[in-house]
């Protein structure tokens, strides 16, 4: 897996003699688990393009079957563990056929009583059906691959404080040009500071850049007067070559019983994009594609930078070992697969009980904005809703069932309103694990 990472991203050699040293540090004795399962489910999408106009939506129809492994070895200084899981989608429309992955692989080295040392690396694809409903909105076919390596140090300086270094690149390739491909690669760093045994405050330093790969568009491929006055007016000449992000949060956490957990974040940061030379539009459009790009800037500088806010709060409660609920809340800056910074603001709930001794309850809702980051125009914000339930059922200790229902909306200002349903019926088949 290494050095799968390695050469697909060549910035990511400075992990390899991380990874030599943890598996130099194996030793025999040491707890090996395998696990393996395979579903069988099927699929159903009422509107898989997130159409607005009912005569265009795509209603799909078909089954998935995903296959899994597991594995892990432990003993007293060093953990390792490597998960595969495949997914093969079968519909009755031949274009949103997808064949998904989930790779990971995760490893963890206690270097003495205070330090531990940490890499993860991983490889996903999923269908832009699923992924670019809170990214971008913009649902269409064909698929998308993430490359992700992570480093990370942990270390408790004493018994009231600890300190945390990560390290982290990662790459997305989308198969639809519709989108924009990127590199990334993102430095987090954690101070935290026990006040008491109920309080506790938290340095939570974060910065990241962004790098777009994609081709510059030609304006002067549009066809009609109309369509070009908006891309003019818009701003969409303005292609982001790179954005940074920079922030400094501080967060407060309290312990307020054995099960309620509160705890919230607050802080200021700096963002700036930096954009590729302008493609202006021939003739007598030249001044509107070279003059006013946007109310915010014009065509003329180089880059935008401005201030940001960053915050968020959580929420965690656990009911006895039955069940759990979680409510969080964040505003911050995201790269998106449109090829620029966006404000993202959203707001989660969660929910899990075990109903009985073989049955257990899952219900998620989610709501979120975004709204690009540097441009200001009416008809550019994007609102999204999400809702899941998940009801699994154990027959015996190979079987168990499921039923998974999905709800989605999506509102743009200038596109309106689209919505659709996501369910299907599982079984799943695991065989005994074994340890070794």
């Amino acid at each position: 897996m290494s050095w799968v990472c390695i050469k697909r991203l060549s910035t990511l050699s400075f992990c390899l003699p991380i990874i030599m040293l943890l598996f130099s540090s194996c030793s025999i004795a040491a707890e090996r688990l395998f696990t393996s399962s395979v579903e069988l489910s099927t699929d159903n999408d009422s509107n898989a393009r997130m159409s607005v106009d009912s005569e265009n939506k795509v209603a799909l129809q078909g089954y998935s079957l995903s296959p899994r492994l597991a594995y892990s070895w432990d003993d007293e200084v060093f953990r390792l563990e490597a998960k595969g899981r495949l997914e093969f989608e079968r519909f009755d429309n031949d274009d949103y056929n997808s064949n998904n992955a989930d790779i990971n692989l995760a490893s963890n080295y206690i270097y003495d009583d205070t330090t531990e040392l940490g890499v993860t690396g991983g490889f996903t694809r999923l269908p832009t059906r699923v992924t670019e409903l809170t990214e971008a909105g913009k649902i269409d076919t064909g698929d998308v691959e993430q490359w992700n390596l992570d480093t990370n140090i942990e270390k408790v300086l004493t018994e009231r404080q600890y300190v945390s270094l990560r390290l982290g690149v990662s790459q997305l390739d989308y198969s639809s040009e519709a989108n924009v491909d990127r590199k990334s690669a993102t430095v987090n760093g954690q101070w935290r500071y026990m006040l008491s045994e109920r309080w506790t405050v938290s340095l939570l330093p974060s910065y990241s850049i962004v790098d777009y790969v994609s081709e510059q568009f030609d304006p002067n491929e549009l066809e009609s007067i109309y369509s070009r006055f908006q891309y003019a007016l818009r701003g969409y000449g303005r292609r982001v070559d790179s954005s940074s992000n920079i922030s400094i949060p501080v967060q407060l956490s309290y312990q307020y019983s054995e099960l309620i957990r509160l705890s919230g974040y607050v802080g200021v940061g700096y963002l700036s994009q930096k954009y590729e030379k302008i493609r202006c539009i021939d003739e007598f459009m030249l001044s509107y594609s070279c003059a006013v790009m946007s109310p915010k800037s014009s065509v003329e500088i180089s880059g935008f930078e401005d201030s940001s806010k960053v915050v968020g709060f959580d929420v965690d409660y656990k009911h006895a070992e039955n069940s759990s609920f979680s409510l969080s809340a964040s505003i911050q800056n995201l790269p998106s697969s449109n090829g620029y910074l966006e404000q993202s603001s959203s707001i989660k709930v969660s929910y899990s009980s075990r109903v009985s001794d073989n049955s257990t309850l899952y219900l998620v809702g989610k709501y979120g904005e975004n709204k690009r980051v540097d441009v200001d125009v009416e008809g550019d914000g994007r609102e999204y809703y999400l809702g899941a339930i998940s009801y699994y059922y154990r027959f015996n200790e190979s079987w168990r069932g499921s039923l998974k229902y999905n709800y989605k909306k999506n509102k743009t200002e200038s596109g309106g309103v689209a919505n659709g349903q996501v369910w299907g019926l599982g079984v799943t088949y695991s065989p005994s694990n074994y340890i070794f």
